[in-house]
């Protein structure tokens, strides 16, 4: 008898079975179809859909959000301390601006009391400006009176209408008084000669009311 026949027969059943689906494993499988990848074709998901995993250092991720933290608190600190010093600052700009104010007005007060606004105004802004009349006639008045005094006091710079322009003012006044002048005699004179026609016509209606 066949050895392998009465082995076969001698073990057990599961250990048949077990035989069996090595051979079978072995042997290629007959009368069947070759299998194709299209056969085993998946369908692919959306990109969108697919879920991502991350794996995330939380220990990691703390100490950078710390970090970004304290940061942030130091640059608050920094401006709260900037805001703070710029507060001051302006509260003593605005007393010092107060008191330059006060003093500005007192002295405008105590030159008021000597010298006239355009006087002032020469002073404040060393331009040149149009002088009034009134001004003119002082300082025409000093001139005449001691014109060293004058020549010393404008070149100590004392607000007074340069010599050229009191010479300048004398000039047109003289013509504009001899103007006036003329224009008084010459309606001077209209007015005698009215006058004397007046008279010759008088004495012409009374001698013709005699004849």
């Amino acid at each position: 008898m066949d050895l392998e026949i009465v082995e076969e027969h001698l073990l057990p059943p599961e250990t048949n079975e077990e035989t069996l689906m090595v051979q079978y494993d072995k042997e290629p499988a007959r009368n069947q179809p070759e299998e194709s990848e299209s056969d085993y074709e998946f369908e692919e998901l959306p990109a969108e859909e697919c879920l991502q995993v991350q794996v995330v250092d939380a220990d990691g991720y703390l100490k950078v959000l710390e970090k970004e933290n304290s940061e942030l608190k130091r640059d608050n600190l920094i401006m709260n301390l900037s805001i703070q010093t710029s507060e001051r600052d302006t509260e003593r700009l605005q007393r010092q601006l107060d008191k330059s104010n006060d003093l500005y007005g007192q002295l405008v007060t105590n030159l008021e009391r000597i010298f006239s606004p355009a006087q002032i105004e020469k002073i404040q802004n060393d331009r040149r400006i149009v002088w009034p009349r009134a001004d003119l006639i002082e300082a025409h008045n000093l001139y005449a009176a001691s014109r060293s005094v004058c020549n010393i006091l404008l070149r100590r710079n004392y607000p007074l209408p340069s010599v050229r322009t009191m010479q300048y003012w004398e000039a047109r006044e003289r013509n504009r008084t001899a103007s006036a002048a003329n224009q008084t005699a010459q309606r001077s004179a209209t007015e005698q000669a009215m006058s004397h026609l007046l008279e010759v016509i008088d004495a012409i209606n009374l001698v013709h009311n005699y004849t």
